[in-house]
């Protein structure tokens, strides 16, 4: 739901536990995180985007587009790629580390 509403340039309002919040939430910019639990929080988070001048939704909805890209399926999968790449050089150095030894 988080990726659905920046997508659609709304500011979303996440709390703490939401695994996405960090990477896609720019605190204030597109949205909030808030703590779990926390009613005021949630309440101050909610009271400030109703507040919003028309600036500040563009504003949101620019960076929502800005991060959504960088989080792209295809960025995604070249990173895990990269990862792999990574992971198959190191071992390949060990091995030759231990046959030296």
């Amino acid at each position: 739901m988080v990726h659905e509403g920046l997508a659609h340039g709304l500011p979303v309002i996440v709390t703490d536990q939401v695994g996405a919040g960090d990477d896609l939430v720019d605190h204030g910019t597109n949205g909030f995180v808030v703590s779990t639990g926390s009613a005021e929080e949630l309440t101050g988070a909610m009271r400030a985007i109703s507040e919003w001048a028309p600036e500040q939704w563009q504003r949101a909805a620019a960076r929502s587009s800005e991060t959504l890209e960088a989080a792209s399926i295809e960025r995604g999968v070249e990173g895990f790629v990269q990862g792999c790449a990574l992971a198959v050089e190191h071992r390949r150095q060990l091995r030759e580390r231990n046959r030296a030894d």
